[in-house]
């Protein structure tokens, strides 16, 4: 056989084998993007509801809560951050997701937050500044925050500019 009927054979071969396998299923493809970015609309939720053990319950039992120099680390601690502030009452919180970068089992999103919150006093300030999260996929495949930092934010009577 010559050299080229050998390589035509092979190539005939090597179609057959191909077209007998089986097709490997391809991995669901994640849309961490899309998947962050509602995990942050819940977590403004969350906030809005002032649902201090649905906000503790996002965390690892590592994770923290980083406000300026203030950490606040585990789900227990947090909601117990959180309750202090029984008294105030948030209007509205926005959580603007700018970007998410990581991957299927850990990414950061980074974003601004704006919210408005009625003072125990009765006056209403709005607070806004720069946030980062850094969430993680637990072995139960939900993402679970384990670490949400609030930094430059400003404080402002409600209104003023």
């Amino acid at each position: 056989m010559s050299r080229g009927a050998r390589a035509v054979l092979a190539g005939v071969a090597i179609l057959i084998t191909a077209s007998c396998s089986t097709p490997k299923e391809s991995p669901r493809r994640v849309d961490i993007d899309a998947e962050l970015r509602q995990e942050m609309e819940r977590y403004a939720e969350l906030v809005r509801k002032m649902d201090n053990p649905g906000i503790a319950g996002l965390f690892t039992d590592d994770g923290a809560i980083v406000n300026g120099a203030q950490m606040v680390s585990g789900p227990k601690a947090i909601q117990d951050f959180l309750d202090k502030f029984k008294q105030y009452q948030v209007q509205t919180e926005t959580l603007t997701v700018q970007s998410v970068h990581g991957s299927s089992s850990a990414a950061q999103v980074l974003g601004t937050y704006d919210q408005t919150v009625r003072l125990p006093a009765g006056n209403v300030v709005e607070a806004r500044g720069n946030y980062s999260a850094d969430w993680v996929r637990g072995g139960d495949g939900k993402w679970r925050l384990k670490r949400m930092a609030t930094f430059g934010g400003q404080q402002a009577p409600a209104g003023s500019q």
